[in-house]
């Protein structure tokens, strides 16, 4: 189907349904020949129909050309009763009488041209026409998938499964508003039916699309939807079909659980199914019912289906879920802690058994618990009959009458203990049955290291005090044979045995004092607690932690160290050092010094062991090394001589450097140094020794003149007299 639908009522294959305005303009041509006229008048006026919005560009041509000012706005007398009558019986039938409009709309928007959306998986899209002149918009094309409709303004498309609708247009909206050419548009962009946009005006088009597909609905009740064994209720269903179209083939069907039985129905049976075929007509709904009756102590959840066709094609719906409930005879409740307990703690179990009929016994056959063989079984009543690794119970229990049955686990070591609770009971020759499975979790509180130092800030050679706390948060269990070890990554390390911490006790263990080490910049020292500690069944847990000591570089040395040294040398000269060290401190002092240094040592010690007193100043040591004839091969290269000051009481050292500044050894024969490799390389000349060089060159090339050598011939004999 794919034709231009212009007023409801118009499809193939369904009347139009009657209208009141209809029949007000039936009533309207007969009271104008039966109800007298004014006596002014002898017959009704012409009513002139009022302009259409269309109109709005010529009203505003005319006007310019002076031929109108306003647009003419018809007069209607209300004199005449025949215009009375009809406008009163319009107005009761139209308040009275409803309009039928069932379809279920899907999307209702304004749109542009070129804008794309779906609707019900359909991909739909707009195009408005390319004429600037023609945006008053009478005609658009929307093209729904593949299929492309030109709709008028007003009208519609309609398939076989939906309606496409072009209601409004935004050149409406816009004169309606009281816009005009005078108006620029922008003034309306806010407004959802206009835009302006690339300096061309665009006016909207409202698009709405409507589902025109039989809208049926299921839905079930019930008399009463909380029964017992035996009771019977009735369920009764109503199909309505809220749509526009008739909903053929329609076949309901609802199959029962097998605890329930199917007792009477207004409608076909099979066994357990109710089933129910016809037809819905538009605004129609089919009403049926039946009756079934609950066999057992089990809830049900009833839900039916519908199926229908329409247009060649098949639909299915569902209906709403009806709960039916059926109270158990007995409550059966388990209390047992799921989270872990504390090796051997009493923990209770505890097993309830209540009996809800007023008339009929609960007899439980057999209620059976199997035990772990690690766990101990403790306070058993009286009722349980005790087997290996097992507690049994049976009896019976009288209407509105309850059971108690109790025991007590605890376990020695940690772990999970699984175990389960089976259940056997009748009523009133029905058989239950209920399994439970449990997990006896059984843990231990940890012995918690709390390694602390109690200063809060440590500066190098200064003391700070190291302490090891061991907590124990058990509420009833000691802890024995403790042992720790405490571990650093600049001090040796400490053994710590404990024979046993109490419960609920904090105990400090281990505390020693140390003598921060001599640094520069600031320096971490991480110390490490790892121990092993025992239950009173002797199952063994660890403890671990550790803790970082942050030191503070020192403010000023402990020690100074001065040298006698040349500021200068060469590459494989012979270089004599003196070393002298003062103690700065107000204490004795012993120390370990040594100097480290490129060359090799050929007079002399570079190391010495000291005492000194509070102040005291000493030479250390003296030595002459000689510097590697390949140390350098660039003036100016730095030899650095380091010397190292521990300190034997506090096992801290501090360091001391001196520089000498050594120039390449020069080969005067070939003016060659050697390479760090030993391979003699020719060394660039300074520049007097290039301008000596060159004026000797220049006195062999040129020779002297006769006269000069005259001259030089008599100076040298009269020498000889002189």
């Amino acid at each position: 189907m794919d034709k231009e639908v212009k007023r409801r009522g118009e499809r193939k294959g369904k009347k139009a349904p009657f209208h009141p305005i209809f029949f007000s303009f039936f009533f309207f041509s007969f009271s104008r020949f039966f109800l007298p006229c004014s006596p002014k008048q002898s017959q009704p006026p012409f009513i002139s129909p009022p302009p259409l919005l269309n109109e709005a560009a010529t009203f505003k041509k005319e006007n310019e050309q002076g031929k109108r000012t306003t647009m003419p706005r018809p007069r209607v007398p209300i004199n005449n009763p025949a215009i009375i009558f009809t406008l009163l019986f319009t107005l009761f039938f139209t308040t009275t009488t409803p309009l039928v409009h069932a379809e279920k709309n899907l999307h209702a928007a304004w749109h542009f041209s070129g804008d794309v959306f779906s609707v019900d998986d359909q991909t739909i899209s707009v195009e408005q026409d390319p004429d600037p002149l023609m945006r008053s918009l009478n005609v658009i094309k929307l093209t729904v998938d593949d299929t492309l409709y030109l709709i008028k303004l007003g009208g519609c498309r309609e398939t076989a499964t939906h309606r496409y609708c072009y209601t409004k247009s935004g050149y409406q909206e816009f004169i309606a508003a009281g816009g005009s050419d005078e108006n620029k548009i922008e003034a309306y962009e806010k407004e959802p039916y206009a835009k302006y946009d690339g300096g061309e005006k665009w006016w909207g088009v409202y698009l709405t699309v409507d589902s025109i597909v039989p809208d049926v609905k299921a839905t079930l009740s019930a008399e009463k939807t909380t029964l017992t064994p035996g009771e019977d209720t009735t369920i009764t269903v109503e199909l309505t079909n809220q749509g526009d179209n008739t909903a053929e083939n329609a076949r309901f069907t609802l199959t029962l659980p097998d605890q329930y039985r199917l007792t009477s129905s207004d409608v076909a049976k099979k066994k357990n199914t109710v089933i129910w075929e016809g037809f819905i007509t538009p605004g129609k709904t089919k009403m049926f019912s039946f009756t079934i009756t609950p066999t057992a102590y089990e809830d049900a959840s009833l839900q039916g289906t519908v199926n229908f066709t329409y247009a060649g094609k098949t639909y299915s719906i569902t209906s709403n879920t009806l709960k039916l409930t059926i109270p158990s005879p007995y409550t059966l409740t388990v209390s047992f802690p799921t989270e872990a307990q504390v090796i051997n703690a009493q923990t209770p179990y505890t097993i309830t058994i209540t009996n809800n009929e007023e008339e009929k016994d609960v007899t439980v056959t057999s209620l059976l618990v199997t035990i772990p063989t690690e766990v101990l079984l403790l306070s058993v009543s009286d009722d349980w009959i005790r087997e290996k690794g097992r507690l049994r119970w049976s009896g019976t229990i009288k209407p509105r009458d309850q059971k108690l049955l109790r025991f007590a686990l605890a376990a020695p070591f940690t772990g999970d203990y699984p175990f389960k609770t089976i259940a056997q009971l009748e009523v009133d020759g029905e058989p239950f049955s209920h399994e439970y499975d449990h997990t006896f979790k059984v843990a231990t509180k940890n012995l918690n290291p709390d390694l602390n130092v109690r200063e809060k800030t440590i500066t190098s050679r200064e003391p700070f005090r190291l302490r090891l706390f061991l907590e124990n948060n058990n509420e009833q269990n000691n802890y024995y044979a403790i042992n720790a070890t405490i571990t650093s990554t600049h001090y040796p390390p400490e053994e710590i045995s404990i024979e046993k911490i109490p419960y609920q006790e904090k105990k400090l263990v281990f505390e020693k004092e140390y003598i921060a080490p001599f640094t520069e910049e600031q320096k971490t020292i991480t110390f490490n607690a790892t121990g092993t500690y025992q239950t009173i069944s002797k199952e063994t847990f660890t403890f671990a932690t550790s803790r970082d000591v942050t030191i503070q570089p020192a403010l000023e040395h402990f020690y100074d160290v001065t040298y006698t040294a040349p500021a200068r040398a060469t590459a494989g000269d012979e270089v004599a050092i003196v070393v002298t060290v003062t103690n700065k401190q107000d204490t004795y002092a012993s120390v370990a010094m040594h100097d480290d240094h490129p060359g090799r040592t050929i007079i002399g010690t570079d190391h010495a062991s000291l005492s000194l007193k509070a102040g005291e100043q000493r030479q250390a040591y003296q030595y002459t090394f000689r510097i590697p004839q390949n140390f350098t091969n660039q003036t100016n290269a730095t030899l650095t001589i380091t010397t190292a000051v521990d300190d034997l009481v506090t096992d801290t050292t501090e360091t001391f450097h001196t520089t000498i500044i050594v120039e390449p050894r020069l080969d005067v024969e070939t003016n060659t140094t050697k390479n760090d490799q030993g391979t003699p390389e020719k060394q660039p000349q300074n520049p007097e020794q290039q301008a000596a060089k060159k004026e000797n060159t220049v006195q062999k090339d040129v020779k002297p003149s006769l006269g000069a050598r005259i001259i030089a011939a008599f100076k040298k004999f009269f020498s000889i007299f002189l």
